[in-house]
């Protein structure tokens, strides 16, 4: 692998010698801040950081990068994507560029494509494109109109963040609207586990038929009859 500007050492343990940071990043730490930034010694071990010391504090016999004060931020958390939805643009465009051109375009390319092999390829693509520019935790929408729901929720254990630790979480919540388009969601985390722990919810939202529709959309009862037994299951 080449790096932009530094190669870390071969080794088990080493330091980051010589960082900036954000102050506010360090405040536990007494060292000098100049305008919000902070100069420090960062201890990796086996992947992790195991340290954050005043520049200099850092073990001696450690091997070494010294950053010569380059910067060292926080990974970005991305909050909001649809990774099942991801880079089918090529083979489903949407027509006119408007939200029914892409719920309509989403529908029919998941009816035809959407097996536990497309729906994997895509979403490790989306999530190692995203931990190579910086991200290292993705909170997913999931669609789980059935059968979708037996495909996709199985998958998502499946795919993860690359990297030796394994701390890379995902968050999943589900959405499919239900009479007076209310749209159930369904955290998943899964954290160095085939066992997704799940917590079910919904949010409600005003809709032009929300007194008017009195029966569930087809398909909802078995997505949801499923979920909860997943749930179950998998403790």
């Amino acid at each position: 692998m080449t790096y932009s500007f530094i190669s870390p050492p071969n080794a088990a343990r080493f330091v980051l010698s010589n960082a900036t940071v954000p102050a506010v990043t360090v405040e536990h730490i007494d060292v000098p801040v100049t305008e919000g930034l902070a100069t420090v010694d960062i201890v990796i071990s086996d992947g992790m950081i195991a340290a954050i010391r005043p520049a200099g504090a850092a073990p001696a016999d450690y091997a070494r990068t010294d950053l010569r004060d380059g910067m060292v931020w926080p990974c970005f958390a991305d909050i909001h994507t649809h990774l099942d939805k991801g880079h089918i643009w090529p083979r489903q465009a949407n027509p006119d560029g408007s939200f029914m051109g892409a719920l309509d375009a989403v529908r029919a390319d998941r009816e035809a494509n959407w097996s536990a092999a497309d729906v994997k390829r895509r979403m490790e693509f989306s999530l190692r494109s995203a931990h190579a520019h910086g991200t290292s935790l993705i909170r997913t929408h999931l669609d789980s109109l059935a059968p979708q729901h037996r495909i996709s929720f199985e998958v998502l254990p499946k795919s993860g963040m690359p990297g030796k630790t394994g701390s890379h979480c995902r968050r999943s919540p589900s959405s499919r609207w239900m009479p007076w388009q209310t749209a159930p969601s369904l955290p998943i985390s899964s954290q160095q586990s085939d066992r997704p722990a799940a917590l079910l919810g919904g949010v409600t939202r005003m809709g032009r038929s929300l007194s008017g529709s009195s029966t569930c959309s087809s398909g909802l009862p078995q997505s949801m009859a499923w979920i909860s037994s997943a749930c179950r299951r998998d403790g």
